[in-house]
């Protein structure tokens, strides 16, 4: 049987108690972000009332348990979802067909002048993917990258640097990019 949980209207989370300490001070961050300059005058306390429903409904509705206020067995959360974290190809910081994530973006200028700002897409994996267990956690020793970091790859003389295609993979994750257990 679904908990009674409360919800407000503008929120994210669900909550097991009307007192919870972690929506309170979601409410008063909600009310300092009005995008004015430090001192403007009409912040007020916008505190969203409170709606009662069950954790279901709050679930269906795409809220979230509070992790504060509602116990562990009271939390509905499919565990699989994967909240739109997932790989795609689109338009990053860093070039125009890259493997990105389909939902986390950043304001960015990927052409144009610095004025046209517009959101580009996250590179894959985004942080959500690698918290939410969607990828594995990347190699300490190299980070992600598989190639080993105490070497710098061949001399090339003619160019005065050295060629990062020939460095060996990392001998922590032998080259894969992966924490391994």
């Amino acid at each position: 049987m679904p908990a009674i949980v409360f919800v407000s209207g503008a929120g994210r989370k669900y909550h097991f108690d009307q007192q919870c300490k972690a929506f309170q001070t979601a409410q008063e961050l909600s009310d300092l972000d009005c995008g004015c300059d430090t001192y403007c005058t009409h912040r007020l306390p916008r505190m969203h009332p409170l709606i009662r429903m069950s954790s279901t409904k709050a679930a269906i509705d795409g809220k979230l348990p509070c992790l504060t206020c509602v116990p562990p067995h009271l939390r509905e959360l499919d565990a699989s979802d994967s909240f739109g974290h997932e790989p795609t190809t689109g338009i990053s910081l860093f070039g125009l067909a890259e493997t990105v994530c389909q939902r986390c973006t950043e304001w960015g200028v990927w052409y144009g002048s610095a004025d046209d700002l517009r959101p580009v897409h996250i590179l894959w994996p985004c942080t959500s993917a690698v918290v939410l267990g969607l990828v594995p956690p990347r190699c300490p020793h190299c980070k992600g990258d598989g190639g080993d970091p105490n070497e710098l790859g061949d001399w090339i003389p003619e160019v005065g640097r050295h060629n990062p295609y020939t460095v060996p993979p990392c001998p922590k994750c032998h080259g894969t990019g992966h924490a391994t257990p």
